[in-house]
Order: C-alpha cells, then structure tokens, then sequence
C-alpha cells in the first residue's frame, strides 16, 4: 500500500487489525505522519484524506540523508545498491525523471550532493503531488 487512505480503505474492506505498508514507506517516509489519521478513521465514518505534500528540498534533504548512512554503514555492499531508493524520493515533480537518471550514475553521497546542489530547493518550489500521505 502507498497511502494512508489505501491502508484505511483495506482495513475497512478486510476487517483485519493491522497492515503492512512496507512499500508505502520506500522514498516516503513522511507517510508515518498520517497514522493518527488512519487510526481515526477507523473508529469513526469515512472523511475526506488531508494531503499532505512533502517540498522537493525535504525529500532531498532526507534523501542525501539516507544515503550518507547508507555509505557510512561500510558493510562491503556497494553504492549503485542505494541508487533505487534516491529513485524512489524523486516522484510526482516536473523533472522528477531527469533527476532520477542523474542520481541512477551516482556513485557516493557526494555526487548525490551535487546533483541536488543544481536544483532550486527554495520552498517556493512545487512540493510533489499525487503521492502524499492521503
């Protein structure tokens, strides 16, 4: 499952007491955020799904994040292993494909740095859409 609303509406459909959202979660993180709102769903009627849109310099910052842990972990995997999930932060923004393909030739967190050093991250800039919390 992707979104909260998909979790909620499983749950609702199944009337099972828990779900896995692993997929959900890959280069999304944020997703977590929406928990209390999945829980009240559940013990009341159907709502409307708040939107919750993560900025483009967000999804960066965490993604240069994660692949700084990724290396410092120094376990012999090499980094082209991490590439797929710098795919996965950059979804649902104009450019979203050219990003990706420029952080698929990465091969340290470095050059992720720099690749994201070319984007203007000013919070002005369209946060992704279609792939929120909701």
């Amino acid at each position: 499952m992707v979104t909260m609303s998909e979790v909620v509406q499983r749950v609702r459909e199944t009337q099972v007491h828990g779900v896995l959202i692993g997929r959900g979660a890959l280069g999304n993180p944020w997703i977590f955020r929406a928990k209390a709102w999945a829980r009240q769903q559940l013990s009341t009627p159907p709502a409307e799904v708040p939107s919750i849109d993560v900025a483009l310099h967000e999804r960066c910052q965490v993604a240069l994040e994660h692949a700084r842990y990724f290396e410092g972990l120094n376990d012999g995997v090499p980094f082209q292993a991490m590439r797929k999930h710098l795919g996965w932060y950059c979804r649902g923004f104009p450019g979203a494909a050219d990003l990706r393909a420029q952080l698929f030739t990465t091969t340290t967190s470095g050059d992720v740095a720099r690749v994201f050093a070319t984007l203007p991250l000013d919070p002005s800039f369209p946060s992704p859409t279609g792939r929120g919390l909701g």
